[in-house]
């Protein structure tokens, strides 16, 4: 079975059926991405938070979505390319973007999707080496900085430091030296009895998982806090998560990880929370 389809014109289409002219992901970054985690059983634990995002992306894009294609439509699309049984969970990944003409400026745009899935073969917590701070760049703030685009220089680059640095992960700063997030995960740390968060005004992608922490958090009745940090004062953290929509990292800091709210969280990934 193929990994790999391209969706526009109102149906599945062959690949080689798009022309380079016409992707204007490849042209010019028109478009943005969700990556998606779906268990082994075809449940999406996060679906309706990538749909909101998802829809709010649309709006903010101006982007040309099909009026027929809502939430039940959507998703059943997708999954009709989903195998209907899975040895292990998987990671679906789906690329919008605009198809159509024109330089900066769309002319008569279409959307069109790319959509892809590989075997996902690890947990939903983990736990990993601190991370060290991005050195060779910040993280700017602009209109469009929490969307998770196609144009996404900055993540690819600090990827690249972390890679040649021997790292798990690097934390992005703002040019006055606030935390915002890794190369591909929100943060969210421990201080006490309370969670923090780097303060939403900082900047960074909007976060699926956070969403869905933040519903988990308030459900449980755990304080959370917004803050600005800087790197050296969330190394003082008793622990820190990192979390994107495949998962999350825990990382041992000052005083190390106790387990606190843990099995609930658990029992709410596995969907009996």
């Amino acid at each position: 079975m193929a990994d790999t389809w391209l969706w526009f014109d109102g149906d599945w289409q062959p690949e080689n059926e798009l022309t380079l002219s016409e992707n204007r992901a490849f042209l010019f970054g028109d478009g943005f991405f969700e990556t998606i985690r779906v268990s082994f059983n075809r449940e999406v634990l996060l679906k309706k938070f990538h749909w909101a995002r998802i829809r709010r992306t649309v709006d903010a894009l101006h982007f040309p979505w099909p009026p027929h294609l809502n939430e039940n439509a959507f998703w059943s699309l997708i999954f009709s390319r989903l195998p209907q049984k899975m040895e292990t969970d998987i990671r679906l990944k789906v690329v919008f973007f605009r198809k159509g003409k024109g330089n900066y400026t769309p002319e008569g745009a279409q959307a069109a999707f790319f959509v892809s899935i590989a075997p996902l073969d690890y947990p939903w917590i983990r736990f990993g080496k601190p991370p060290g701070r991005c050195e060779s760049l910040t993280l700017p703030l602009h209109p469009f900085s929490w969307i998770k685009s196609n144009s996404a220089l900055i993540y690819t680059m600090a990827g690249m430091e972390c890679r040649s640095r021997g790292l798990e992960d690097l934390v992005l700063c703002t040019a006055e030296g606030f935390v915002v997030e890794g190369t591909y995960s929100s943060l969210f740390w421990l201080s006490g009895d309370v969670v923090q968060i780097p303060d939403p005004a900082l900047g960074g992608l909007h976060s699926c998982m956070k969403e869905f922490l933040l519903e988990f958090w308030n459900k449980n009745q755990i304080r959370v806090e917004k803050k600005s940090l800087d790197f050296e004062g969330l190394m003082q953290a008793d622990w820190l998560g990192m979390a994107n929509g495949t998962g999350i990292k825990i990382y041992e800091l000052s005083k190390g990880f106790d387990g606190q709210w843990l099995p609930e969280f658990e029992q709410e990934l596995s969907g009996k929370g």
